[in-house]
């Protein structure tokens, strides 16, 4: 009977401060990549999941602690090195975290970086580059360094290049129920609120508030309501359910 594929998996922790840079430690030593920067990483352990691993890596690498309730999925890569050798990077990023970072294993680390992901330094691992773009891009799963039949998307043979996979497209509940005018009527109570402030003149920004979509004026992420709750916002006036 033909063996199962297993897949090496890879767990990184995305430190990102108030100004959006994000730690990297620069590897040292006689290992892959060894100059090169990274963000706090390495090899699932058996027995663990991905989101405690990347919390493990964390603490090991930089000495911090994350609370699971401060992280947030950021990416998932399938990456294949020029040599061929595939591996799934599952990457979480925190905002929050306890502790100061440091190069807690200085035999494996020389320093440590604040980063711009949106700028990777040039001095990057590759894969690692690749993970950085993509979630500044806000993709959510890409593919990397895979070329001709094994890639099944548009990767020009012979170059390592990250592909973002198209998300699955959804179609969003509104955040009350209003009947199918809530979307109109939020536009209106909009306007009116921004004319009570006295901020709002005739022209193209009315106009073009009058066209705001569903999603930027009932939106499903919990906000805090004017009465202290945290539910889903919305702009319509008198609305039993998020409290507006």
């Amino acid at each position: 009977m033909t063996a199962r594929y297993r897949s090496i998996v890879d767990v990184f922790m995305l430190l990102q401060r108030d100004d959006g840079r994000v730690l990297l430690v620069r590897r040292t030593g006689d290992t892959y990549a060894s100059g090169q920067l990274c963000p706090p990483s390495g090899h699932l352990e058996e027995g663990e999941s991905v989101l405690a691993g990347a919390i493990r890596e964390a603490a090991e690498e930089v000495g911090v602690g994350v609370d699971v309730a401060d992280v947030s999925f950021a990416h998932l890569i399938h990456h294949r090195s020029p040599e061929g050798e595939a591996r799934l990077g599952t990457a979480f990023l925190a905002q929050r975290w306890s502790g100061t970072p440091c190069n807690r294993e200085p035999r494996k680390h020389s320093e440590l970086v604040w980063a711009d992901p949106a700028t990777p330094p040039a001095d990057c691992v590759a894969y690692t580059a690749a993970l950085l773009a993509m979630v500044d891009a806000g993709a959510r799963c890409s593919v990397h360094g895979w070329t001709g039949a094994g890639s099944l998307l548009a990767v020009p043979t012979g170059r390592q290049r990250c592909v973002p996979v198209p998300a699955a497209r959804t179609q969003q509940a509104p955040s009350c129920d209003r009947g199918g005018q809530e979307v109109l009527a939020a536009r209106r109570a909009m306007v009116a609120r921004l004319d009570a402030d006295r901020v709002l003149q005739d022209g193209r920004l009315r106009e073009a508030l009058m066209s705001v979509p569903r999603e930027v004026l009932l939106p499903r992420t919990p906000v805090a309501s004017r009465r202290g709750s945290v539910l889903p916002g919305c702009w319509t006036e008198g609305c039993g359910r998020c409290g507006a």
